[in-house]
């Protein structure tokens, strides 16, 4: 593992953001996972130029976001 390498909660926090499995971005090649969004896609590569504990707490920011809306969709449906 090298200093860029996500930890293993970030990788899971990272998957479970992106709705895919951490396998999958294991595994996965480049080609296969593409964002569209530019704005989304440049946000995720200051991201991932993070390290340590400002790359988790994004994670972390990211990950309470996703589960917020996803609480409020449950409730509204």
């Amino acid at each position: 593992m090298t200093d860029t390498d996500p930890s293993a909660s970030a990788l899971k926090k990272i998957a479970d953001a992106l709705g895919v499995t951490a396998d999958y971005l294991l595994n996965s090649s480049n080609e296969e996972l593409k964002i569209k969004d530019k704005d989304l896609l440049i946000k995720f590569q200051e991201i991932q130029n993070m390290s340590g504990k400002t790359k988790e707490a994004a994670i972390t920011l990211i990950d309470l976001v996703i589960r917020d809306f996803k609480a409020k969709q449950a409730y509204a449906g």
